[in-house]
């Protein structure tokens, strides 16, 4: 379980997750969100060695956010 502080801005999101799991492979699925695909996120996920795996445009069935 990952927790998150009150405020994060883009790419300092991939730190908190690293952060919390210092060891291993990290996939972050994502969905089609601006900020996670923003080159300062992606630039610091490959620094940090997190792997972003985007779900596809127009899936609400795969995000569980959407009927919120």
């Amino acid at each position: 379980m990952i927790t998150y502080k009150d405020r994060l801005v883009k790419e300092t999101i991939v730190e908190e997750i690293r952060e919390q799991n210092p060891r291993g492979q990290i996939l972050l699925v994502a969905d089609s969100y601006g900020s996670h695909h923003a080159n300062l996120t992606q630039q610091r996920a490959d620094e940090l060695g997190i792997e972003f795996v985007f779900i596809p445009l127009y899936s609400p069935t795969l995000n569980a956010i959407e009927p919120l």
